[in-house]
């Protein structure tokens, strides 16, 4: 009866093995540190620390308005149309040309009168025969505005828009100052699109 011989013994790990079990142990090590999360952590800090400096960097050489563009401001309206509300007619390059005019022949001592230009849409008041310090006024249903006779006797507001139908109303103020010579209070009076206008 034959026996079964011995197992012959296990020989010695060659180079190859030891050096591949050397290597698993090595990548085992770094993909341990890896994901370790303190490292995680260093990783994370040091990224947003190199994104603040860019945004420092840009901050303080001017390139954040680059890089983040302000929005533009909206474009002026022109005049004619809304553009004219506020504005000298005399500075607005023919709101003037075809103003027509409306006045109040009684008890109107500064001699106030509304100026209407179709062409622009708008209205204005004037008065000429004021005095230093008095004030002249206009209104619309969406705006008002006012001036102050400077020197001499003649003062215009600015322009108010109006459409094609509109009611405007004008005032007349005299100044409060003692040297003033007038004795005419405040009085005011309206206007339409349907006015005797010439």
């Amino acid at each position: 009866m034959s026996t079964d011989p011995a197992p012959a013994p296990t020989p010695p790990p060659g180079w190859f093995s030891r050096l591949r079990s050397g290597a698993a142990r090595r990548i085992g090590r770094g993909w341990r540190f890896a994901w370790h999360p303190a490292s995680h952590a260093t990783a994370t800090l040091s990224i947003l620390t190199v994104v603040l400096g860019s945004f420092t960097t840009a901050l303080a050489t001017g390139l954040w308005g680059e890089i983040f563009p302000p929005d533009s401001p909206p474009a002026a309206q022109p005049c004619p149309g809304k553009g004219c509300e506020g504005k000298s007619p005399k500075e607005t390059g023919g709101c003037t040309a075809d103003a027509v005019t409306y006045q109040r022949e009684e008890n109107n001592p500064a001699t106030l009168h509304f100026r209407y230009s179709r062409r622009c849409g708008a209205v204005w008041a004037r008065i000429t025969t004021g005095e230093v310090g008095d004030e002249v006024n206009v209104s619309s249903a969406d705006g008002a505005q006012s001036a102050v006779v400077e020197s001499d006797h003649d003062q215009f507001t600015p322009m108010v828009v109006v459409g094609k139908t509109f009611k405007v109303r004008a005032c007349a103020v005299p100044t409060l100052a003692q040297s003033r010579k007038g004795t005419w209070k405040k009085y005011c009076f309206t206007a339409t699109d349907e006015a005797p206008w010439s």
